[in-house]
């Protein structure tokens, strides 16, 4: 955003890319429409008091997360239209659609999914992470958390700036 400012820009654009999880039943969905509109609420008000005066944009990705996470290996085999064949993989296909059912419905009876996902998201429930939550922290206070050492590239670290987290 600073950039956008410098360079007399007249929009910015917020890109809404989900990368980081490969399923949705892993994902507190809640949380996570939560997390976007405090980021979001904090660029607003970030670019007000740097003077942005331009228009902000959400650019929508229907396909986020990548397609990969419903294609389950689909690459075409054998092209055959012959009965036989396409009865073998209808029943090939009901077969592996009802292991999949079956594995999800033990993840849910036995709890660990329910456990991985309130350790996934522990991180905003305390330290930085609930300060962001709770509105009482801003862009320019979590860039002052940021390590002081720059990179031989002259940027921050920013594998190190997530362990301070």
């Amino acid at each position: 955003m600073d950039a956008t400012v410098a360079l007399g820009g007249t929009g910015y654009v917020f890109w809404g890319g989900r990368e980081g999880y490969a399923a949705l039943i892993n994902t507190d969905m809640k949380q996570e429409r939560e997390q976007f509109a405090r980021m979001l609420h904090m660029s607003v008000d970030y670019g007000r008091k740097i003077g942005f005066k331009g228009r902000f944009f959400i650019e929508p990705k229907p396909k986020e997360p990548s397609t990969h996470q419903y294609d389950f290996d689909a690459k075409l085999r054998r092209g055959s239209f012959d009965l036989e064949d396409l009865f073998h993989a209808h029943i090939g296909g009901m077969d592996t659609f009802a292991r999949g059912l079956i594995i999800a419905d033990a993840l849910k009876q036995d709890k660990r999914l329910d456990q991985f996902v309130r350790q996934r998201y522990a991180g905003y429930r305390r330290g930085v992470g609930k300060a962001i939550m709770s509105d009482k922290t801003d862009l320019k206070a979590l860039e002052n958390t940021l390590p002081k050492k720059a990179n031989r590239n002259g940027s921050a670290d920013v594998r190190r700036c997530w362990k301070t987290f």
